[in-house]
């Protein structure tokens, strides 16, 4: 019952909910790149991670200085069917879309397929 428990409380919480619509496609995101996107602190984005990781939805490998996540395999089929049996509300939610725009951008500047760039200045 504790794994049920781990997993209602990761997908209880609008900003995890925010993570994994990122992370669904497919690829890796590094720290900076879901800062940038989501716009919150580091600490905040840390702690959801951490989160979202002991309910074992996502995973993470390190590479120098760089960390990044991605959805684990074995739950990408949970996640696809929570977020297209709500489909039709969440493509129209101005957020997510907001969300995925900022990691468009953000993405456009790796450099073979990498992150490079770190932290944007913030105001």
């Amino acid at each position: 019952m504790n794994a049920l428990l781990l997993l209602a409380k990761a997908l209880g919480d609008a900003t995890r909910l925010r993570l994994l619509s990122l992370l669904r496609g497919g690829g890796e995101l590094c720290v900076c790149e879901l800062v940038d996107a989501l716009e919150i602190s580091q600490s905040t984005l840390s702690t959801h991670l951490q989160t979202l990781r002991q309910s074992g939805l996502v995973g993470a490998r390190k590479d120098g200085k760089w960390m990044y996540y991605r959805l684990q395999s074995g739950q990408c089929a949970l996640i696809e069917t929570l977020f297209n049996f709500h489909r039709e509300a969440l493509q129209n939610d101005e957020l997510l879309q907001n969300d995925a725009m900022r990691l468009e951008k953000r993405l456009a500047l790796r450099c073979e397929g990498a992150c490079v760039v770190g932290f944007g200045p913030r105001a």
